[in-house]
């Protein structure tokens, strides 16, 4: 099965694999998605560290009421983000599924046709 390093380093081979096989796949829309997921996850990674600096700066008394509505904003924002970080794992799960799919059909014609042709 192909791995998403193994396709992003072999992109135009995957594709060309792909085609010459009859197979319709978009590697250039699973590689998009795939920088985008990356782009989300460090986004998620950034704001769950400000949730953790307000959640300690909170501790230990009264905050103040700015830093309570700092954490409100925090949260819709972290939930937001999350929640489009979900949908485009998925999306890209499907996409990656679909291409490992070919890539396990390619490989098991190849061996069925290596043991025909012995």
């Amino acid at each position: 099965m192909l791995d998403i390093k193994f396709i992003r380093e072999n992109a135009d081979l995957v594709q060309k694999s792909a085609n010459d096989k009859g197979y319709k796949v978009d590697i250039a829309a699973l590689l998009q998605l795939d920088d985008e997921r990356r782009d989300l996850q460090k986004q998620v990674e950034a704001l769950r560290e400000q949730r953790n600096v307000i959640s300690a700066k909170m501790k230990g008394g009264r905050p103040d009421q700015e830093l309570i509505d700092q954490g409100k904003q925090l949260k819709v924002e972290l939930a937001e983000r999350e929640s489009y970080l979900k949908s485009t794992e998925e999306k890209k799960l499907q996409r990656f599924l679909k291409t490992s799919r070919i890539s396990l059909l390619m490989t098991c014609l190849w061996a069925v046709k290596k043991i025909l042709l012995k």
